[in-house]
């Protein structure tokens, strides 16, 4: 019952914070609630599985649009309405190039797409287009300040929707080893999943490569590491990064588990 409380706050929190915040600029109960209720179906999408998170932001985003759009009056809400029924469709073509092509490029790159919705958005609902520059750039102060506020929102929800380690990764040996080479093992592999280092894995690897093995059999072994490369983007959004991090801290053990594989095949490490 606890837990199932203290998961329900910051739901309610969220709700209530975007709710304030339409009928601060709206005055109008009726788009405060829709507001609300639509950001609220966004956040949901922390605890969703993955890749169908984004048809339930799509699906806040739009619900908040309609908000937007029964407000009216102005080119503000018009504004409004083009970005938030943009973004919506953005996630709608994010999950669709994931599924369909196997291009993750715009789930990626988010940010930046959110970026030129707005700047369109703009530029089809500003009247005047001779003072566009000045309304950019209230533009960029408000989207600032938007996002600063949304943090919050968006870390406890990816928080709440992470895995444990120990749901993410096998289970460890139940009597660890204290020798100087498992120690030394257990540190360069724990140094790459968490971290992304591989240069002190690698030098282990060689190191205590089979001595019978030949050097093109060895680096083709331990290539796949040398080779590897984290796939986050510095314009992805908070909760992909979240997500993406534990995708990679598992492939990264996956990686080392058949490296290791490998090289036992060839003769074993010692």
């Amino acid at each position: 019952m606890k837990d199932e409380v203290k998961r329900l706050k910051p739901a309610v929190s969220t709700f209530f914070t975007w709710a304030v915040l339409a009928l601060m600029f709206s005055s109008n109960f009726l788009v405060a609630t829709i507001f609300g209720a639509g950001a609220l179906i966004a956040w949901f999408a922390g605890s969703t599985e993955r890749y169908k998170d984004l048809l339930v932001r799509a699906a806040g985003f739009f619900v908040m649009a309609l908000a937007v759009f029964i407000a009216r009056g102005g080119w503000v809400p018009e504004f409004l309405f083009l970005s938030l029924a943009g973004i919506g469709i953005g996630y709608l073509l994010a999950y669709a190039g994931i599924i369909l092509w196997g291009s993750d490029f715009i789930e990626r790159n988010f940010v930046a797409f959110v970026g030129i919705i707005a700047i369109a958005a703009l530029l089809v609902a500003y009247p005047s287009p001779g003072r566009v520059l000045w309304a950019m750039f209230s533009l960029l102060v408000a989207l600032a300040l938007i996002y600063l506020a949304y943090l919050p929102v968006t870390y406890v929800s990816s928080r709440l929707g992470k895995r444990t380690p120990e749901e993410l990764l096998p289970p460890a040996e139940p009597v660890p080893k204290n020798d100087p080479y498992s120690l030394e093992l257990s540190r360069v592999v724990s140094a790459f999943v968490e971290k992304g280092e591989k240069a002190p894995l690698l030098v282990f690897l060689l190191r205590h490569s089979p001595g019978r093995a030949l050097d093109v059999h060895i680096e083709r072994a331990v290539k796949p590491i040398i080779d590897y490369r984290e796939s986050l983007s510095p314009l992805a959004p908070p909760w992909v990064i979240e997500k993406r991090r534990e995708e990679e801290k598992l492939r990264r053990r996956n990686l080392v588990e058949e490296v290791i594989k490998t090289l036992e095949s060839m003769g074993g490490l010692g």
